[in-house]
């Protein structure tokens, strides 16, 4: 299985007024949100906040719509 790799050099999320990419990881809503984690598990459940899983647990949160 292919290992997937992170740019650690690219900021999580982009500055004040960028745009945000079409998906966002979990943890990056987390961020954007300055929310803990259990409250973006709520959300994804509540259907707050739009979700797909990809694969075993790799959450990606959709901003928007």
């Amino acid at each position: 299985m292919a290992k997937r790799t992170v740019d650690t050099d690219a900021p999580a999320v982009p500055a004040a007024g960028g745009e945000l990419p079409r998906m966002l990881t979990l943890d990056q809503v987390k961020e954007v949100l300055n929310v803990n984690t259990p409250l973006v598990y709520a959300l994804v459940r509540s259907g707050e906040l739009r979700a797909a899983q990809f694969g075993g647990r790799g959450y990606l949160a959709r901003p928007g719509g």
